[in-house]
C-alpha cells in the first residue's frame, strides 16, 4: 500500500518465523522502517491480512489475525511506536457481516478516528469497536 503522495510503500513480510510491516522510501528503494508486530505472550503469532496509511500518512494501521481473535494495530510513521489497538472475537472479515470477498481490508476516514473495515464497517477508535455496519 502506498503513502499518501506517493513516498512510501508498506508491505508485510514474514522472516524467521515472525511477520513485519516493512516501509520502503519508493525512490531510493532503501528500507525506511519497519514496524513489528507484537506478540501479546499468548502463544500465537499474527498475521497481516491488510495495511492502510492514514489520509495524513502520519498513522499505519494493520488488520491482523491470530488464531482466536483478530487486532487492528495502528503506529505512528514517524517513531514506529504502537498507539492504538482494538481486539475482536474473531477475524475481522468474519465479524464484518456481509463483506465482500475481493474488498479493501482498511480504509481510513478523515480525522483519523474511524476506518472502514471491509467496505462494509465502520470502526471507532475511541470505542475500540464496529459501531456500524
Amino acid at each position: 500500500v502506498f503513502s499518501p503522495g506517493g513516498k512510501y510503500m508498506a508491505q508485510s513480510r514474514r522472516e524467521h518465523g515472525s511477520e513485519e510491516i516493512w516501509i520502503h522510501e519508493l525512490e531510493t528503494g532503501e528500507v525506511a522502517g519497519k514496524l513489528t508486530l507484537p506478540s501479546y505472550d499468548i502463544g500465537w503469532g499474527l498475521s497481516v491480512e491488510g495495511i492502510a496509511f492514514s489520509i495524513d500518512g502520519k498513522e499505519l494501521a494493520a488488520n491482523v489475525n491470530g488464531w482466536s481473535c483478530a487486532k487492528v494495530l495502528i503506529w505512528n510513521v514517524a517513531d514506529g511506536s504502537l498507539v492504538d489497538h482494538m481486539t475482536f472475537p474473531k477475524k475481522l472479515k468474519e465479524v464484518v457481516q456481509n463483506a465482500p470477498r475481493e474488498a479493501t481490508p482498511l480504509t481510513w476516514f478523515p480525522g483519523n478516528k474511524r476506518l472502514l473495515a471491509f467496505e462494509h464497517a465502520i470502526l471507532d477508535r475511541d470505542m475500540g469497536t464496529v459501531i456500524w455496519q
